[in-house]
């Protein structure tokens, strides 16, 4: 993405954000956090210009990201629910990034490394399963699976040269590290410092994403 006023915000937010959870400074991370996709999002609207392609895509992932934050947020307050309606705010945010790697073009992908993502899926299910009844159980397994199947598909982004575009693989990693950590924190153990794991995590993941997508779609119209 071209370095605007919009990347250098979210820059701002997310080191503001990342130090307010350090000190615990609460009103801070609260009112923060639902700034720093939409400062992403911007960013990227800006840096393409006119959104065209898979930059759709990212766009509308950014957007119910946003969506999800702001639901998990109010879950503390308004009820239990709205963790599930955060959950399926995400979900749709990962089925758009599927949809904007897909639209990077066909690359075929080891069948290691699909294993490999499949075999973490079902052992991390695997190992919560005890921890949650049925109803929360689907909706994890199915987030789940659209997580991971996103993460498989960022290979896209890879085009044959893993030193030059792997941004994407890298960012999906790490957003299946961070909802790894969410998942671990509630419903297994607690994790030290689990706040900002998470979120730093959870930033650079996005941001990745972006980035790499980005640079994909430079490459492929060059």
């Amino acid at each position: 993405m071209r370095r605007t006023p919009f990347l250098y915000s979210f820059y701002f937010i997310s080191l503001f954000h990342l130090l307010a959870l350090v000190a615990a400074w609460e009103p801070a991370v609260f009112y923060s956090k639902p700034l720093l996709m939409p400062s992403l999002l911007l960013a990227l609207i800006k840096s393409t210009g006119r959104l065209h392609g898979p930059f759709v895509a990212a766009a509308w992932a950014l957007a119910f990201s946003t969506g999800g934050d702001v639901l998990l947020m109010m879950e503390k307050n308004a009820g239990p629910l709205f963790f599930y309606f955060g959950l399926g705010s995400f979900l749709i945010a990962q089925l758009f990034y599927i949809r904007a790697f897909l639209q990077l073009g066909t690359i075929r992908i080891a069948s290691t490394w699909s294993l490999l993502y499949a075999l973490y899926y079902l052992v991390f299910i695997g190992s919560l399963s005890k921890a949650m009844d049925l109803p929360l159980l689907i909706s994890v397994a199915l987030y789940g699976l659209c997580l991971t199947t996103m993460a498989w598909n960022s290979w896209r982004t890879s085009g044959g040269n893993l030193m030059l575009s792997n941004l994407g693989v890298a960012g999906a990693i790490l957003f299946v590290a961070s909802d790894s950590l969410i998942a671990i924190n509630r419903f297994a153990m607690p994790v030290p410092s689990a706040g900002f794991l998470i979120m730093s995590t959870y930033i650079l993941a996005q941001y990745l994403i972006a980035e790499g997508i980005s640079r994909k779609a430079a490459l492929s119209k060059g």
